[in-house]
């Protein structure tokens, strides 16, 4: 992690980390950048150690070829591994699909994420969600798109590829064909920045010192 302030406090079981300004993280597949975040590290006796992390700010946060933003996002874990994720205000999901090189979108005033040993299972936006995805044809081909709008839209996993797409509650959609989908093709709020993925050894780096002073010949 870096940032231009770190503090950190501990009181009983709990530990608390507070970073602001400038936030950038780094664990395991996951990164972020933020403008502040929080981290409660909660062990209690004979239970598993629990962690939550909240990044505020306008937070971006990467996950395998997962990209989500919102106002504010909520990761909560235990002993290392993801459980939940929580994305309130304006959340947005863009999801890079490997094999048609198309970025898959869902957007919703609100996000929440479950996962299975670290892997995203099932994400789910509400309400007022509105979900742009690429289909591909039998020799992984694109073949066309389709955009939809509903009270609540699920996404299912199996693994790293989407197995399911769930509408509910005043649904509309709209197919396009291949040769007629939009470029370019993206919801309100789409922003797709993976040059700005923090990277290990951006992390490490130290800081460049500062110029020389300016001198100037008579």
């Amino acid at each position: 992690m870096r940032a231009r302030t770190l503090e950190v406090s501990r009181v009983d079981s709990l530990q608390r980390l507070v970073a602001t300004d400038s936030v950038a993280v780094l664990q395991g597949d996951l990164a972020a950048r933020a403008d502040s975040l929080v981290v409660d590290r909660i062990r209690a006796e004979e239970e598993a150690r629990l962690e939550e992390t909240r990044l505020f700010g306008g937070p971006i946060v990467w996950m395998d070829a997962s990209q989500i933003t919102g106002d504010t996002v909520r990761v909560v874990g235990r002993e290392g591994r993801i459980d939940t994720l929580l994305v309130t205000g304006r959340a947005f999901l863009a999801q890079r699909d490997t094999l048609l090189d198309r970025i898959r979108q869902l957007r919703g005033e609100r996000l929440v994420g479950v996962f299975a040993q670290d892997s995203l299972r099932t994400l789910t936006a509400t309400p007022e969600a509105e979900l742009i995805y690429f289909n591909r044809n039998d020799r992984d081909e694109p073949d066309g798109a389709v955009r939809t709008a509903a009270d609540r839209v699920t996404l299912r996993f199996a693994g790293e590829a989407l197995d399911r797409v769930e509408a509910v509650g005043g649904v509309q959609g709209t197919y396009y064909a291949e040769h007629l989908v939009p470029s370019p093709f993206a919801l309100e709020g789409f922003r797709w920045a993976p040059e700005e993925r923090p990277r290990r050894a951006d992390l490490l780096q130290s800081r460049p010192p500062p110029d020389p002073p300016l001198t100037l010949s008579p």
